[in-house]
């Protein structure tokens, strides 16, 4: 799954497709304010899941986040599975560097 890191995204989002694919049912509906949405917000679905990260190729164990409240949203022609929120970036070390274009995730 590809999934865009969002530092303006209090909560991570998930293509809904991905969602229903896994049978996960929805626990409740949140009002979500984009740049694209009113002020008044487009309410999405939240689901109850886990997240694992993994880096197979640095030899690094998995990071896991077991109980993460997600957000179910289409993602329409961009390429993208979901938005990568603070909810999990604060539990990992973001390294960014502009002039490369390039980043890093560490966990412990």
């Amino acid at each position: 799954m590809q999934l865009l890191i969002d530092t303006g995204a209090d909560t991570t989002t998930i293509a809904e497709i991905h969602m229903r694919s896994l049978g996960i049912q929805a626990s409740g509906v949140a009002p979500v304010r984009t740049i694209t949405t009113d002020v008044i917000g487009a309410d999405c679905y939240t689901y109850g899941a886990s997240l694992r990260i993994e880096a197979p190729l640095f030899g690094d164990k998995p990071h896991e986040i077991r109980a993460l409240e997600v957000l179910g949203r289409e993602f329409h022609n961009e390429g993208i599975d979901g938005l990568l929120g603070r909810d999990v970036l604060s539990t990992l070390v973001l390294t960014i560097d502009g002039p490369r274009r390039q980043f890093v995730l560490q966990w412990a």
